[in-house]
C-alpha cells in the first residue's frame, strides 16, 4: 500500500487519527484487533517506532488495549461519567404537569422462599414485606409496582399510607 499523503500533522499523530477515525466510523469496534505497528509503518511510510507512539498514546487515553504476543485491540468504550438521574414515578407525573395518585391493590407479610432469601444475599431472612401498588397519571393506570421489602430495613413499611406516599418516597423503604 503506498504512503498516505503527508500533511502538517506529525507523522505519529496521522496514524492515532487514521485510527480513530476508523472507530468512529465503525469499521473497527470494541475488541477487534487493528493493524500491527509494522503495517502501519508501512503503510504510512513512518518508522515501526513512529507507530509505537501512537499505538501508545491511544493505549495511554484508553482507546485501546495492548496485549503482548496477540497484539492491539479497540477498548471497550468508557463512559466519561456514570452518574444516572432516577426518577420516582410520582415526581415524573408531576414533572409533566399531571396528577399523580396510587392505589394500594395488596400489602401483606409473606414467607421467604429460599430463592428470595437468596436474592436478598440472606439465608436469615424469614419474613418479607409484600406490597402491590397500581400508579396512575391523571386517572390512567400506567404502572403496576410489585414489591419486596426487607423489613429489617424498612420496619415501619406496612403502615405507609400509599394513597399519601410512594414507597420511593420513604427514605427507609427506597
Amino acid at each position: 500500500m503506498k504512503s498516505r499523503i503527508q500533511g502538517t500533522e506529525p507523522s505519529y499523530q496521522r496514524i492515532k487519527s487514521h485510527v480513530l477515525e476508523q472507530i468512529q466510523k465503525g469499521v473497527w469496534r470494541e475488541g477487534d484487533a487493528i493493524p500491527a505497528e509494522n503495517a502501519l509503518a508501512t503503510e504510512f511510510g513512518v518508522s515501526r517506532m513512529t507507530a509505537n507512539r501512537a499505538l501508545r498514546e491511544l493505549t495511554d487515553e484508553q482507546v485501546l488495549v495492548r496485549v503482548q504476543g496477540s497484539g492491539t485491540f479497540v477498548a471497550q468504550q468508557k463512559f466519561q461519567s456514570t452518574l444516572v438521574m432516577i426518577q420516582g414515578i410520582a415526581q415524573e407525573v408531576q414533572a409533566r404537569g399531571h396528577v399523580h395518585r396510587c392505589e394500594l391493590q395488596r400489602l401483606e407479610r409473606v414467607r421467604a422462599t429460599a430463592r428470595m432469601a437468596a436474592q436478598f444475599e440472606s439465608r436469615e431472612i424469614r419474613t418479607l414485606f409484600h406490597s402491590v401498588v397500581v400508579h396512575f397519571e391523571n386517572e390512567l393506570p400506567i404502572q403496576v409496582e410489585d414489591r419486596y421489602v426487607n423489613p429489617d430495613l424498612a420496619p415501619d413499611y406496612m403502615q405507609l399510607d400509599f394513597t399519601q406516599t410512594t414507597a420511593n418516597e420513604c427514605a427507609r423503604c427506597a
